[in-house]
């Protein structure tokens, strides 16, 4: 992708190919699903929808390839490049670590919150609720990124071997968000 245009690393790559992971895996289960869409389980149609009508896994695989165009592409750094730069025009600069610790307690309360009421919408279709938390707390790992609080940043980028930490919290989202999406593809 465009890593080698803006520098090549472990941790990118192990980004890029856990979203493609978890992006193939959704396209496939979604494709699956709409080939198979007039099958019964239990004497009922099979439903994939989840609220007004969107597909959930079609959800999942939208995001998570929005996901990996960020990984490719590094949007995630360039928006909080614009912020900062944004802010320091603004001489916000200085006062940022209160406002970014606020935040990131508001996201916090926020995905704990979306979490508990998709795990409580979808409980009749776990699977489901595994991709959809999963993908939630992607993207508020996506969040967290751009935020990009110090004392956050030198747990998220600190070196275990030849990946950063983060890496592996891409991964487990991944893994985690994929594990859904195949569970959900068994239905």
């Amino acid at each position: 992708m465009l890593a080698m245009l803006e520098g090549i690393s472990s941790t990118r790559i192990s980004g890029e190919l856990s979203y493609a992971v978890t992006l193939a895996a959704a396209v496939w289960v979604t494709y699956k699903q709409r080939s198979s869409a007039g099958a019964r389980v239990f004497g009922s149609p099979v439903s994939t929808r989840f609220i007004a009508g969107v597909n959930p896994m079609l959800t999942v695989a939208c995001v998570q390839f929005v996901l990996l165009l960020d990984m490719a592409f590094n949007w995630r750094w360039k928006l909080h490049d614009f912020l900062a730069g944004d802010a320091e025009a603004n001489n916000l600069y200085a006062g940022r670590r209160p406002v970014q610790v606020l935040v990131l307690e508001i996201l916090a309360v926020l995905l704990i919150c979306a979490a508990g009421l998709l795990i409580f919408r979808l409980r009749h279709r776990p699977g489901v609720a595994i991709a959809m938390a999963g993908t939630l707390l992607s993207l508020g790992m996506w969040c967290t990124e751009v935020i990009s609080y110090h004392n956050v940043d030198h747990i998220l980028y600190h070196m275990v071997g030849s990946l950063m930490v983060v890496s592996f919290i891409w991964i487990a989202l991944c893994c985690f968000t994929t594990l859904g999406v195949l569970i959900e593809g068994r239905r």
